[in-house]
């Protein structure tokens, strides 16, 4: 029986080709109980043979080269298993109903290495046994994206059996395509194909993963990339692990399974693709890089991976705790009760974040009046989304209109802790505060300047002591005019965090008035105009490259009434009550502004030119003592 188990496994581990099969975990480490949850065993006569993945109650994922037929006699599927021997009380085992293998699978090349299983009945979820999630069609995995690849197999190269009693788990990171082709043997690497491991050997899937998954985390959702195919030895040094790229397979996959479709999600590396670069001998030639070096990425969500770039930090960099009920229009965006990305409520039932956090629509909840990530929060209230908009011309690549609106799926009661934020409708120039979330709410101060790159959607902050981080994408930045906060800002994006000379990138909210209005048909956001005081010194700012500036005229002289912008005891401009209320007799921003009258002020121009001059210098030295004017603004991605 023993002699006819191995010959059975032997069999199924055989690949005809230039090297012999390796699937399985080299160098790994026991996973914890129900860490990976849609990890499946694929096993004859009680025995594991390859593993797989859960993609929805009734199918499986897993590679073609573990069957020698589509016959289903002997097959089996255990799910929900740590173990594969002893007491596993978590397993629930079901037999297989059908087989498909992928029609352009090549057992010889390892092309097209993918089968699907269809379970005997469908199984029920739980903490231990739940599907992964795919990649898109058009995901990114940029050469150092981190990946995990889990599975039962032996530990050592050549060794099958015994196999480890206890799922392993190791990180590898993606290799690009052009030089695993260069390491594996040009020809060799298809675009089906995905390659990962480690250049110094070492870490790998070897043989009794076959089929596995190898998955990435893109903020709180892990998508899997990847099927444990093929490789050359198992953990050497300058040959990585080969995987068929589930992206590619997304419409065979929809084909066969045409109800409770798997839940595919687009992934998007950051920074360039360098792999894109690597050459070698017999390798075409790579494709011109049209992006700079320098390469800036949104702030990104739990949806907006941060894998092989930096770890996903949550915090403003050198802000503070921010006190209760201080900044009671920021919210969380959630997902399985992770937080993603910040928002803010604009009124009781709109919310408004960043498009960049947002590759799918479902299952999101908005958090509001919380303080704290973890523990008690007895202000919170928490809503499900009704609806996400995005901006029609939000551009991924540009970051461009990195705008959204959310609607709660019922209204909100404003409270001390929960209130709306009033919105720009007019440019400003001032002292900004941007708020999120590691932990705690966060808050950091900041010195607004206008946009180097001239865009106006976008304008970029200094102040480099402290700016938003990852995690933070889609809260507010707001400024303070007499007791009114306005939001002037929407966390986007930025080369690096809180880098010198590299001010963060928020989505301009004064230039999306009429596109929000258009969306929120009854009870308006409150928009403001916010009017900064002093000259525009960012008018005269210049460097290679940027178009020189506009030439400012000077006014005719005579007086005027108007109270100047120009003279400091220039009381700041109010707002009426009625511009930014609500059904409560309440304002936006936890104020009420009561109606007043300017007093008219009358200047002749020499004194508008005396105190326009004395602004300038002050702001040009300011700007020199602050800046390297010859520092470039590369448009270009990270």
């Amino acid at each position: 029986m023993n002699k006819q188990l191995l010959l059975i496994l032997a069999c199924h581990f055989t690949v005809c080709g230039i090297a012999p099969m390796n699937t399985r975990i080299v160098g790994g480490e026991d996973a914890p109980p129900g860490s990976w949850p849609w990890q499946v065993s694929l096993q004859i006569f009680g025995s594991h043979v390859c593993g797989g993945s859960l993609i929805n109650r009734e199918w499986v994922m897993s590679a073609a080269h573990c069957f020698s037929s589509t016959s289903t006699a002997r097959w089996m599927i255990s799910l929900g298993r740590e173990n594969l021997e002893g007491n596993n009380p978590n397993a629930v085992t079901i037999s297989v109903s059908r087989i498909i293998l992928h029609p352009d699978y090549d057992r010889r090349r390892h092309d097209n290495d993918i089968a699907l299983l269809r379970l005997s009945s469908p199984v029920t979820f739980t903490d231990y046994i739940r599907p992964v999630c795919l990649a898109a069609s058009e995901s990114v995995f940029n050469n150092g994206t981190d990946s995990w690849v889990t599975g039962w197999g032996a530990f050592e190269e050549g060794v099958f059996l015994p196999f480890p009693g206890t799922l392993q788990e190791v990180e590898v990171p993606v290799l690009g395509n052009r030089q695993c082709n260069c390491l594996n043997g040009v020809g060799r690497i298809t675009d089906n194909m995905i390659c990962a491991g480690v250049l110094a050997g070492g870490k790998d899937s070897c043989q009794g993963d076959s089929g596995g998954p190898m998955v990435s985390k893109q903020g709180s959702t892990w998508v899997q990339s990847g099927i444990v195919s093929f490789g050359f030895g198992c953990a050497r040094p300058n040959l990585p692990g080969v995987y068929s790229r589930v992206s590619r397979f997304q419409q065979w996959i929809n084909s066969h399974i045409r109800s409770d479709k798997p839940g595919f999600v687009q992934f998007n590396s950051i920074g360039p693709d360098v792999d894109s670069l690597y050459t070698c001998p017999g390798l075409p030639p790579p494709v011109t890089m049209t992006t700079p070096t320098k390469s800036p990425t949104t702030r990104p969500s739990a949806l907006t991976p941060t894998c092989g770039i930096a770890p996903m930090n949550t915090r403003i960099v050198g802000g503070e705790d921010a006190p209760p009920g201080s900044w009671p229009w920021q919210v969380s965006l959630q997902r399985f009760g992770s937080h993603v990305c910040g928002g803010s409520l604009i009124n009781r039932e709109w919310v408004m974040s960043a498009a960049h956090c947002f590759s799918s629509t479902a299952r999101w909840m908005i958090s509001l009046g919380r303080e704290n990530l973890e523990g008690r929060n007895p202000n919170e209230v928490s809503r499900n989304v009704s609806r996400i908009i995005l901006h029609p011309g939000y551009d991924r690549r540009r970051n461009d209109n990195d705008i959204a609106l959310l609607r709660l799926s019922s209204p909100v009661t404003f409270t001390d802790y929960i209130r709306p934020v009033c919105l720009a409708n007019h440019r400003q120039h001032d002292l900004c505060w941007c708020s999120g979330r590691r932990q705690r709410l966060m808050s950091g101060k900041m010195l607004y300047k206008s946009p180097g790159q001239r865009r106006k959607d976008l304008f970029i902050l200094s102040y480099v002591s402290s700016l938003p981080l990852q995690g933070d994408s889609g809260g507010p930045m707001v400024s303070k005019q007499g007791s009114t906060w306005v939001q002037s800002g929407i966390v986007s994006f930025g080369f690096g965090c809180a880098r010198p000379n590299l001010p963060g990138v928020y989505s301009r909210v004064s230039r999306f008035q009429q596109w929000i209005n258009s969306h929120i048909r009854s009870d308006k956001p409150g928009f403001v105009q916010f009017n900064s005081t002093g000259p525009d010194v960012d008018s005269l700012y210049t460097c290679p490259g940027l178009p020189p500036p506009v030439t400012m005229t000077t006014p005719t002289k005579s007086p005027t009434t108007r109270p100047s912008a120009l003279t400091p005891s220039t009381p700041p401009p109010t707002v009426s009550s009625a511009e930014c209320k609500y059904n409560d007799g309440k304002t936006c921003c936890m104020n009420v502004i009561k109606e007043s009258v300017v007093p008219e002020i009358e200047l002749d121009v020499d004194s508008i030119i005396e105190n326009y001059i004395l602004s300038l210098v002050f702001f040009v030295i300011l700007c020199f003592s602050m800046w390297n004017c010859s520092y470039e603004h590369q448009d270009s991605w990270r």
